[in-house]
């Protein structure tokens, strides 16, 4: 994963990166277990900035 649309990777806000993917189609299709490793590895790619 590289990109989170609306959000300039790297630099977004963590609060504003969960309730974005709290509220996708995809992210509420996933099982419950599923949704917390997605959730922890799009704030780790929307939180740390590129090399």
């Amino acid at each position: 994963m590289t990109r989170v649309a609306g959000f300039d990777t790297g630099t977004a806000d963590p609060d504003d990166l969960r309730r974005a993917v709290a509220a996708s189609p995809g992210y509420t299709r996933a099982g419950a277990a599923h949704q917390a490793a997605l959730l922890d590895i799009v704030l780790e790619v929307g939180t740390t900035p590129r090399r």
